[in-house]
């Protein structure tokens, strides 16, 4: 967990953020390497890093200025009570299930050993409409997906490219997503409707 938080708070102090236009993002797995000195974050007021759907975040190497981007994810759908798909789910125990896609690559670079991400319904949180934010979000998410459909028991490695998808058990239908890996304080964070 202690990598986790000194990786993210490297993320955050150093990736690169967007104009908010989609048509100038870098495609996901072409992963282009940048210098982090070229660019600086902009955080919300909770210290999140805000994106919209589909928009890459990238997570470097390092806090060194010259570091490259060794990952990059998108989260490319939030998808409210979502059909299940186990075969055997249970009915949400905190009000709504709520699917997120991603799509994940890394270059050669890629150190897992260090640079550990993983992506699981306890690297999420939602933040309600009403500003609380809810950390466990666990529920009965689990028995909603199918394992094959999953990207949370992906082994996140060097030059790889990943897609799949995580189900979180929330008590809204609307409100901010969060990633924050390792139970970090802050993350990015995406609104859903």
């Amino acid at each position: 967990m202690r990598k986790a938080l000194t990786l993210l708070t490297a993320l955050i102090a150093l990736t690169s953020c967007s104009d908010g236009d989609p048509s100038n993002e870098p495609d996901a797995l072409n992963l282009p390497l940048t210098s982090a000195a070229e660019s600086s974050p902009e955080l919300n007021d909770r210290g999140n890093m805000p994106k919209y759907i589909g928009e890459e975040a990238h997570v470097l190497a390092s806090t060194a200025a010259d570091a490259a981007w060794v990952l990059t994810f998108n989260i490319d759908e939030i998808r409210v009570d979502p059909a299940c798909d186990s075969g055997f789910p249970e009915p949400p125990a905190n009000g709504h299930y709520i699917a997120i896609s991603v799509r994940v690559a890394t270059t050669p670079d890629y150190d897992p050993d260090t640079q550990y991400l993983g992506f699981t319904e306890n690297d999420f949180r939602v933040i309600q409409p009403d500003g609380i934010t809810v950390s466990d979000v666990t529920g009965n998410a689990r028995s909603c997906l199918a394992p094959s459909h999953s990207i949370a028991s992906a082994q996140i490695g060097p030059g790889q490219q990943y897609a799949g998808t995580v189900v979180i058990d929330a008590p809204v239908s609307t409100g901010a997503l969060v990633y924050a890996p390792g139970g970090a304080p802050a993350g990015w964070e995406w609104d859903f409707f």
